[in-house]
């Protein structure tokens, strides 16, 4: 079944989701659903990740050596690692 939803988004984020629509051949509303599915999905599949207290001190330390000057500045693509394995360690041990 399908919903209408309204959404408010600043207009040069809109003029560029169009012409990403028109250039896939599909509506901005089809583009907005598959990325809400995507990070549905994959969402689901981390959410328990958060109740791992030592996963959340780490991330928590972190946050604080970047604010005291003293944090290596990690790509997204090493934090997704470390959230990867995290949660496959975890998956792992139950």
């Amino acid at each position: 079944m399908e919903t209408k939803l309204t959404l408010t988004l600043d207009e040069s984020v809109i003029e560029k989701a169009k012409g990403v629509a028109i250039a896939r051949k599909t509506s901005v509303s089809k583009l907005v659903e598959d990325y809400l599915e995507q990070l549905a999905n994959n969402t689901n599949e981390y959410n328990n990740i958060w109740d791992d207290t030592n996963f959340v001190a780490e991330m928590d330390s972190r946050v604080e050596s970047y604010e005291n000057g003293t944090a290596k500045v990690f790509t997204f693509e090493e934090i997704k690692k470390a959230v990867v394995e995290t949660y496959q360690a975890k998956k792992a041990t139950k």
